[in-house]
């Protein structure tokens, strides 16, 4: 079955194109500018947390043993003067897990600031106002 037809410009008959899918907005373009951001003031100083990939349950044990932390931030600044910014983005209406939440508490606990952002402007703005 070849689906709903349509009529080509020189009058033919040909398959309809498929509607295009609205694309999901994802973290991916957030988390870019906000390296981007961080690169232009000090460079090769921020790392990205390797989180969130769908992975077999064989491959989650094994980076689980190899020190990945679920819930961890996404990014990691490693500021001048020693200090450390631990970054989690979010799309403006993303929400964070029940993991997220205390792996935060547990960096927190441990004197580590943790900066959750919705969407880059936000994330941005925080990391501005730590000044320099």
């Amino acid at each position: 079955m070849l689906g709903p037809l349509r009529r080509s410009a020189f009058g033919e008959t040909e398959p309809a194109k498929p509607e295009k899918k609205k694309r999901r907005r994802t973290e991916d373009g957030d988390q870019a500018r906000v390296v981007s951001w961080i690169r232009e003031r000090e460079p090769r100083t921020v790392v990205r947390c390797e989180q969130g990939e769908h992975r077999s349950p064989g491959m989650a044990a094994r980076h689980r043993m190899l020190g990945m932390q679920p819930g961890s931030p996404d990014l990691i600044w490693f500021r001048s003067g020693g200090r450390t910014v631990w970054i989690e983005t979010k799309t403006t209406t993303g929400k964070l897990s029940v993991e997220q939440i205390e792996q935060h508490r547990i960096l927190r606990a441990a004197g580590h600031l943790v900066i959750v952002g919705y969407g880059s402007a936000d994330i941005i703005a925080q990391l501005e106002a730590l000044g320099p």
